[in-house]
């Protein structure tokens, strides 16, 4: 179970990162922090693919980027109260180094767990 969850903060963090390098030109540490992200990643779907049938990833990682999607689109968008936002996509950006952390430790706990 902990494996999906992963893996689906993972479509997150890559569907923020890619709205965030269309509005904005990443930094170096920005780059470096999502290469790690990345090979975290593709640890964990190699993981997953040696211990998991192939087909019930490939229809977990379907649904997962489309939750991704309709999720980052949705606060793209905005969600708004009274005429005011609720969340605006610049305070999604401040969460990516958090959340690149989260996967981290998902992942090695996923792997060694």
């Amino acid at each position: 179970m902990l494996f999906y969850f992963t893996l689906f903060l993972a479509f997150v963090y890559f569907k923020i990162f890619r709205v965030r390098r269309e509005l904005e030109v990443p930094t170096t540490f920005e780059n470096i922090e999502s290469l790690v992200t990345l090979a975290t990643i593709a640890g964990l779907v190699v993981f997953g693919f040696m211990h998991f049938t192939w087909y019930i990833l490939l229809i977990a990682g379907f649904v997962f980027f489309l939750m991704a999607a309709v999720m980052v689109s949705a606060v793209q968008l905005g969600m708004f109260v009274d005429g005011k936002p609720i969340l605006v996509i610049s305070q999604v950006f401040k969460l990516m180094l958090p959340l690149a952390l989260v996967i981290l430790a998902l992942t090695a706990a996923t792997i060694l767990l």
